[in-house]
């Protein structure tokens, strides 16, 4: 067991993504809660994988994570939050919804040239259709996308990057 330093409703883990060796699970309610696990090698050759908390953020609860790659992962949770770590600094972005986050995942292009992440979102107990269904794309500025036939135009804020020094 993993102490996280939180109690109650703040300590729960809501889901986890790995890459390899490197894991990252994420949740809490009212403070975020996320640990990295990593397999490690003792002194006597064998192998054990530890879990850490990562330092603390001002961030609330996180519902998501996934790996891009070895190199990035991202996060996304409650009042919209959104964060991309490269696993040694993490950068969060101002949100650009009040919705919830629920979930994330994404590709990487074909061309190798980047990657998009999608969020995906919305409250699940308000008739707000501003709040219902939210989708946040990084990676790609189409100008419109079809999804399941119907053809959408994105609105709000284009944003290249979650946040931070080259990202």
């Amino acid at each position: 067991m993993i102490e996280t330093g939180l109690t109650g409703a703040d300590s729960r883990l809501f889901t986890v993504s790995c890459h390899g060796d490197d894991c990252w699970a994420v949740g809490g309610q009212n403070t975020g809660v996320v640990l990295r696990g990593q397999t490690v090698t003792l002194s006597d050759s064998t192998r054990d994988f530890r879990w850490q908390p990562r330092p603390g953020t001002e961030a609330r609860g996180w519902n998501g994570v996934w790996f891009a790659d070895a190199d990035n992962a991202f996060l996304v949770g409650v009042g919209g939050q959104t964060m991309h770590t490269n696993g040694f600094q993490s950068f969060m972005a101002r949100s650009l919804t009040p919705a919830t986050l629920h979930g994330v995942g994404g590709w990487a292009r074909p061309d190798g040239t980047s990657t998009v992440a999608l969020a995906v979102g919305g409250e699940l107990d308000t008739a707000d259709v501003t709040q219902r269904a939210v989708i946040l794309l990084r990676g790609d500025d189409s100008a419109a996308f079809t999804v399941d036939g119907t053809p959408f135009v994105p609105t709000g804020e284009l944003r290249r990057s979650l946040g931070g020094a080259g990202q």
